[in-house]
């Protein structure tokens, strides 16, 4: 009579494979102190094939879970200029992407595309919140990209949604057709024409001229 015996575990893949040699059915001394060795080493191994057979644990990474950014608008081709604006305004147009929804949530981060500056501006919405029975959506944050001023507001009603992103260079105005998606990008600036001096004076009491 032979007894086959582990000389140790092969872990390959996850998977433990036992291999055996063959002794005499009555080890001698020697013999008889490698069983006791390999014996010690089959039951330090034994649950490490049992968790490696075991299902595998579910890590989630720090990277899957990190927010990702939203593009609100992409440019496009110039449109009919809205009645709204007087025709020496210089605009760009801008169409949004999803026009289901433009409400976002808090610690959301959102793209904003600025054609006049042709770069991005990424904010991060710091507070959402609802006005007028619900019937206004607004989210407003910074902007991690621009200067330590630079900030976002998002207003979204029934039909348009206003949008004022000021990146540092400048402050720029959204109006956005929430039916159509389309929407006009106007630079603050385009406005000093229609700015006097005056505008900033307080003006006197009543009854003073």
């Amino acid at each position: 009579m032979k007894i086959n015996l582990p000389t140790g575990l092969l872990v390959v893949s996850g998977i433990a494979a036992v291999t055996y040699f063959v002794l005499p059915a009555q080890p001698d001394e020697k013999h008889a102190i490698q069983i006791s060795k390999l014996k010690s080493i089959d039951n330090q191994l034994t649950p490490l094939a049992k968790i490696s057979n075991s299902e595998p644990e579910l890590v989630i990474s720090k990277s899957s879970t990190s927010t990702q950014t939203k593009q609100v608008w992409q440019p496009i081709a110039q449109q009919q200029q809205p009645k709204s604006l007087p025709d020496n305004l210089q605009v760009e147009y801008i169409k949004v992407a999803d026009t289901s929804s433009m409400t976002f949530s808090e610690g959301e981060k959102v793209s904003f595309l600025i054609p006049q500056e042709n770069k991005s501006y990424v904010g991060i919405v710091n507070e959402s919140t609802r006005a007028f029975g619900g019937d206004v959506n607004i989210s407003s944050g910074d902007i991690e990209n621009g200067d330590e001023h630079a900030s976002f507001s998002i207003t979204e009603g029934e039909n348009t949604t206003f949008i004022t992103v000021a990146t540092g260079e400048s402050i720029y105005q959204v109006e956005i057709d929430n039916q159509s998606g389309v929407g006009v990008v106007l630079d603050d600036r385009e406005l000093n024409q229609y700015r006097h001096k005056e505008d900033g004076i307080i003006p006197p009491p009543e009854g003073i001229s």
